[in-house]
C-alpha cells in the first residue's frame, strides 16, 4: 500500500520512489519515480539515475522534477578524462513497459501498472 502525503506548490512532483522487477537490469536509471502534476491531478512513471554523477541523484519525495532534467547526462570518468565525459546516458528517462511510456495517466492506471511491474516503495 502506498501512502501519499506531499505539501508542495509546483507542477510536477515526486509522491514515491522505489525498486521493481526491472531494477536489476536498468543500470543507469534503476529507480523508478511516480510523480505527480499538480495541475492535471495525472500521475507520470519516471525512472531515475542512482549514480552521484548524475544531476538527479539528490532528487527525494516532494521534489519538483523539472524539463531540464531530461537532458541532464550522467558523467563517466575514465583514466583519459579525469574531469569527466558526456557518457549519453540521460539522468532522467521515462519508464517503459509493455511497449509504452506512462505520461499523464490517471490514479487506476497508475496502481495497475505499480502492480504489473512489482513496484516496492523505499522505505523511509
Amino acid at each position: 500500500m502506498m501512502v501519499i502525503s506531499v505539501v508542495s506548490f509546483g507542477k510536477k512532483v515526486i509522491i514515491s520512489q522505489g525498486d521493481d522487477m526491472y531494477t536489476a537490469t536498468k543500470h543507469a536509471n534503476p529507480t523508478v519515480l511516480v510523480v505527480l502534476n499538480k495541475k492535471t491531478n495525472k500521475y507520470t512513471l519516471l525512472r531515475n539515475t542512482a549514480s552521484p554523477h548524475g544531476g538527479t541523484f539528490y532528487l527525494e519525495n516532494g521534489d519538483e522534477i523539472q524539463d531540464s532534467y531530461f537532458k541532464l547526462p550522467i558523467i563517466g570518468f575514465d583514466s583519459k578524462h579525469p574531469d569527466g565525459y558526456d557518457t549519453g546516458l540521460k539522468c532522467i528517462v521515462y519508464l517503459k513497459h509493455a511497449g509504452r511510456t506512462y505520461k499523464e495517466i490517471d490514479y487506476n492506471t497508475l496502481i495497475r501498472v505499480l502492480g504489473d511491474i512489482g513496484y516496492e516503495e523505499y522505505e523511509d
